[in-house]
């Protein structure tokens, strides 16, 4: 009997689940894996269907060409043409309407779906309109959970506009998951959703953070006193090697096995991370190392870490990780008590950790790391502008793509966020670099 009981409740747990995201970036899949994390643990034995819009749904060859694009203008931080890219997102949504539709109402009715979460922000309009039909031919009552990856603010287009053009027939089955939104001064929450998505406050869900299952790890944890230990990966046998090599003329002490390297922090060190989106501009990211030296040079009497998020090594690859390397290698005024070590990509299992020790972090103004970061993180944030003549605060947010130029003033209205250039960031940190 008990057996029985069991398996019935195991039956009545199990959900059949599409998740929707797409590529380009890595704030929509990185939300999509935690939500997978999420359900995983809340319906043990659920399947998961996944699909990417831009690869499975949209295919060859628009969508590989819109992430090759999106990842090289990243890396080159070419803010007009990411938003020449955006600007056509009403164009995809009419243009590739019915294959999303078809494709979304053919996995419905195969596997018979439970729960629909989408992260991105394409053919909104299609998925519900496909989740409607299956709910009347299948009497069901399932949601569209929309995860809304980037901070609500006004500058939150693309996501905004297609929900507030969506039939009313549809929008009953929408649900929008994200976080409290940045308000103007004469707005209520209810105001806001209704101008900006033609929604009410019934079809929003706060939660407090859409992150990953190590973030909620170290999330409320005061921040750390005692020596602290982190773990780096390395991919192949260059990248070990290299990473070996400025180790071992570093004041960081660290211990190595197959390529995993344990880094041993001291309470007192500074530990510094650069993370310019999954695509760092490259630019950017070395001029912000030789700024770094700069100010180690005044004072020896510290330990500085400086860990740089320099996305995929491939062996004799001139790549951001090696570029790095080859600057700090030739760099003759690098301190002995800064410390600069490149990471290719690392899991969020290192991310997490890095984000809660780190005391300064530049990062772009991604949804997702921006609420990876608020989650657990207490030093002080660096938000990326590419602005390059101007540094008023205008010609700082004109330096920020589209919406996450919106993510840059929600960091700094909650967590007091700066938004800085390579030139004007020195001034911000200073006091971390003053002898005590």
């Amino acid at each position: 009997m008990l057996d029985l009981i069991i398996k019935l409740k195991t039956l009545q747990m199990t959900k059949n689940i599409l998740i929707i995201a797409a590529s380009g970036g890595g704030g929509l899949i990185q939300a999509a894996n935690a939500k997978k994390q999420e359900l995983s643990e809340k319906y043990p034995g659920c399947k998961i269907v996944y699909r990417d819009v831009l690869l499975d749904w949209i295919g060859r060859p628009i969508g590989p060409w819109a992430v090759r694009m999106w990842n090289k203008w990243q890396k080159k931080g070419d803010i007009k043409s990411l938003e020449r890219l955006l600007s056509k997102q009403w164009l995809a949504d009419i243009l590739f309407w019915p294959q999303i539709f078809i494709r979304t109402l053919k996995i419905l009715f195969r596997e018979e779906i439970d729960i629909v979460i989408d992260s991105q922000n394409v053919g909104t309009s299609a998925v519900l309109t496909a989740l409607r039909i299956y709910n009347t031919k299948r009497n069901k009552n399932v949601f569209l959970e929309k995860v809304v990856v980037d901070l609500p603010t006004k500058l939150n287009t693309h996501y905004f506009k297609p929900i507030k053009k969506i039939k009313e027939k549809n929008k009953k089955y929408l649900k929008v998951i994200t976080i409290e939104p940045l308000l103007e001064d004469y707005q209520t929450e209810e105001m806001f959703w209704q101008e900006n998505c033609a929604l009410t406050l019934e079809s929003i869900i706060y939660e407090r953070f859409a992150i990953r299952k190590f973030f909620k790890k170290y999330q409320n944890r005061e921040s750390c006193k005692d020596i602290f230990n982190i773990e780096i990966q390395t991919h192949n046998a260059e990248e070990e090697k290299m990473s070996e090599d400025l180790l071992s003329k570093s004041s960081l002490s660290f211990a190595k096995e197959k390529g995993t390297f344990s880094l041993t922090i001291k309470p007192k060190d500074i530990l510094i991370t650069i993370l310019l989106g999954s695509q760092p501009a490259k630019e950017a990211t070395l001029l912000y190392i030789k700024g770094i030296i700069d100010l180690a040079c005044k004072n020896a009497a510290k330990n500085y870490h400086l860990f740089v998020f320099s996305s995929y090594h491939e062996p004799k690859a001139k790549s951001l990780f090696f570029e790095v390397f080859s600057f700090v290698k030739n760099h003759p005024e690098k301190p002995k008590n800064l410390t600069i070590l490149p990471l290719s990509f690392q899991n969020e299992s290192t991310i997490a950790p890095i984000f809660y020790r780190s005391n300064i972090t530049f990062t772009r103004s991604g949804g997702q790391t921006a609420m990876e970061l608020m989650c657990v993180m207490h030093g002080q944030i660096l938000v990326h502008s590419e602005a390059k003549k101007k540094t008023d605060r205008t010609s700082l947010l004109k330096g920020i793509f589209a919406w996450e130029a919106g993510s840059a003033m929600y960091l700094e209205e909650k967590r007091g966020a700066k938004i800085v250039t390579p030139h004007t960031f020195k001034e911000h940190i200073q006091s971390y670099f003053n002898a005590e």
